[in-house]
């Protein structure tokens, strides 16, 4: 009998044994099953097969690496159109994703009206832009059916509303018309120029230095090839090399000389970095009609967006006549002029917290009253297009001569325009229109569709 217990207790031990073993064996399989499926890595094609099977209706399906794309030339079939993700992000929480080209399945169906898919956000949200409204829940819309309407058509070409104005109204919001000053010929002989200057606090006086060589008694005109060149600082003091105000001149056209006034040991530079980066109050006409457009359609769906960045990039690229050793007469660019004009790349950086337009301060600047902005310069080369070159080859497309706004400004003149230049999707015309982009926040998924503008990706 003691034979016999020991050996029903050993072959109920072995059967334990192989049970787990067992276990073991079909836990590591599905496991291994699952993560395959939901993230494939094919080094040859760079593609990266995203399957989440919680959310069935995802659109991060299929997306390539964008190594190969020259972004200084417009998307096709053999320059990137499709899905993509941004080369850098790749390992990121939450890669960049974005749909490149004329594509047809990143249509969404969200507060009763149409978007197309622009990218995902560094926090996993889905940026939209306004595509117009569905009919009988299609989203087919061409041209200015693909805009919200402005409200006043004397303001259709204008993004802020003054003309011949300083750099001072360049932003989604500004901080309101600082006027330049004109001076005539006759008054300028009384002034001497130098290359820059230093101030005394104590004496509130400031003095030029390396002053140009002149006899004095000369019209500006008269000397301006020479002066304009690198002396943009005057005084007005009888001649004299020190006074409490002094002139930074940075233009001359037809018989006037254009000049700022700075005082209390402002320089142009101090004027420039409070033109783009304090006190921003003054909300441009393209962002009150984005806004009215929301608070009339939009407030009961605010808790499904993210408060996401919206970029005014306004850092400069290159200050022309802003810079006192450059010549007066070129103009002031931006540093998306390089990028989009000079075709040297898009960024999706936002570097400074003032030009980062959201609703809260604890991610950006808090300027916005509803989390809603516009696309940015970069967004559309993403999409497929490039500068001066009205390519259909992109889902933004509105048709021949119509076109849209974006957030980003490229130049300021400095000339005898004297105006705001920014970039502007299909080429400038009497049709600028405004598309406002939302964004989807990191929870919201789709219920139903395929992207297709017959069936639109439905938000849950």
């Amino acid at each position: 009998m003691r034979i016999k217990a020991r050996r029903n207790f050993e072959l109920y031990k072995n059967t334990i044994f192989f049970s787990v073993v067992l276990f073991l064996f079909l836990f590591i399989s599905v496991g291994y099953s699952v993560l395959s499926t939901n993230l494939e890595i094919d080094g040859s094609a760079k593609v990266l097969k995203y399957e989440n099977p919680v959310q069935e209706y995802s659109w991060k399906k299929d997306a390539v690496l964008d190594t190969n794309i020259d972004f200084s030339k417009v998307s096709s079939a053999t320059n990137g159109r499709g899905l993509y993700i941004r080369s850098g992000t790749e390992n990121d929480e939450n890669p960049i994703y974005y749909f490149r080209g004329d594509v047809s399945n990143n249509n969404v169906l969200f507060g009763g009206f149409c978007w197309k898919i622009i990218r995902s956000t560094e926090n996993g949200g889905t940026k939209l832009l306004y595509s117009g409204t569905p009919t009988n829940g299609e989203c087919n819309n061409t041209g200015n059916y693909l805009s919200i309407k402005w409200t006043d058509l004397l303001h259709t070409t204008r993004y802020n509303p003054y003309a011949k104005a300083s750099p001072s109204v360049v932003g989604y919001t500004y901080i309101g018309k600082y006027k330049y000053e004109d001076m005539s010929e006759t008054k300028s002989k009384n002034l001497i120029y130098g290359n820059d200057v230093t101030y005394d606090s104590n004496k509130k006086l400031y003095t030029l230095s390396n002053i140009y060589n002149t006899s004095g008694g000369q019209k500006y005109n008269d000397i301006v090839d020479e002066v304009k060149l690198g002396y943009h600082y005057a005084c007005y003091n009888d001649k004299k090399s020190t006074c409490e105000t002094v002139y930074y001149m940075f233009d001359s056209t037809q018989g006037n000389f254009t000049y700022y006034e700075l005082s209390n040991g402002d320089k142009i530079d101090d004027l420039l970095e409070y033109f783009f980066t304090t006190n921003n109050t003054v909300d441009s006409l393209a962002k009150e009609r984005v806004d009215e457009w929301y608070q009339s359609n939009m407030t009961a769906y605010t808790d499904k967006l993210e408060d996401a960045i919206y970029c005014n990039d306004r850092t400069i690229f290159n200050k022309a006549g802003f810079d006192k050793d450059t010549d007066a007469d070129q103009d002031l660019l931006f540093s998306a002029y390089d990028r989009v004009v000079n075709k040297t790349g898009p960024s999706l950086n936002c570097i400074r917290n003032a030009d980062r337009y959201t609703v809260s301060s604890s991610n950006g600047n808090g300027k916005l009253t509803y989390p809603v902005g516009l696309i940015t310069a970069d967004e559309a080369v993403l999409s497929g297009f490039i500068y001066d070159d009205n390519s259909t080859d992109s889902y933004i497309k509105m048709g021949t001569g119509i076109s849209t706004w974006t957030m980003t400004p490229l130049a300021y003149g400095t000339l005898s325009k004297k105006d705001l230049e920014m970039f502007v999707i299909g080429g400038r015309s009497l049709d600028t229109n405004l598309r406002p982009v939302v964004t989807l926040n990191n929870s919201i998924v789709f219920s139903s569709g395929d992207g297709t503008s017959n069936t639109p990706y439905i938000v849950n």
